[in-house]
């Protein structure tokens, strides 16, 4: 028994060694930087496609945080007023930003300013996601037409973007899609939002990896087109 035990032991410290030998050595950066790893459903020559689903699905938690900061500070009775009148959708957000305190009802007071503040930010940083990822805002909103006119476009944008949202744990600042050999990867810079400045609705849908460091680093932000 005792000789079998000796055996299994050495066996293991030698299958230890092999391991160390042959697998390849991942350091604590690409590990943060360069995972994960995204299959896309487009060609080489879509590769505009790949961006523009990766771009609506970093967008999509800040268009979220923008709708809660209108209505957490809008009056409820305006908001309604608003909706009466406008209709829901990205429209009511742009004539929100456009209107002026003269032409707002009465009661609608500083909630107005603050609401009109959220928009904004959310144009800002969606135009430096969309950038970031080597599309410019009227390209991203001439793709957006394009899917919309496809349902077999649309389909596989969805999915797409589906990808890209389940493989991000944390609001991306830099982003990069580079799609080689079939697979789409994104390179994520670990780092804190503009100003250092969170989203509670992103980080309740994508909490940070335990232990994931978070370093300095390039641009994006969030502010869209749609």
């Amino acid at each position: 028994m005792a000789a079998c035990f000796r055996l299994s032991w050495k066996a293991c410290i030698l299958g230890m060694a092999l391991v160390a030998l042959f697998c390849p050595k991942v350091s604590a950066k690409d590990a943060v930087i360069k995972s994960p790893r995204v299959v896309t459903l487009f060609e080489p020559e879509e590769k505009e496609y790949d961006r523009y689903a990766a771009a609506i699905s970093a967008i999509e938690p800040l268009r979220v945080e923008r709708d809660q900061r209108v209505e957490e500070t809008l009056n409820p009775f305006f908001f309604c007023w608003m909706k009466a009148r406008w209709g829901g959708g990205s429209g009511l957000y742009a004539r929100l930003l456009e209107l002026a305190p003269e032409e707002a009802p009465p009661g609608a007071g500083p909630g107005l300013r603050r609401a009109q503040a959220a928009c904004n930010a959310y144009l800002v940083k969606s135009s430096r996601v969309i950038q970031s990822l080597d599309l410019d805002v009227g390209r991203f909103n001439a793709l957006s037409r394009e899917v919309q006119a496809s349902r077999d476009l649309k389909r596989r944008v969805t999915q797409q973007a589906r990808l890209y949202r389940s493989a991000w744990v944390t609001p991306p600042r830099a982003l990069h899609v580079d799609t080689v050999g079939g697979q789409a990867y994104l390179y994520r810079v670990a780092s804190e939002l503009h100003d250092g400045e969170r989203f509670p609705a992103f980080d309740a849908a994508y909490p940070p990896r335990p232990g994931a460091g978070v370093g300095a680093a390039g641009a994006a932000g969030a502010a869209g087109a749609t």
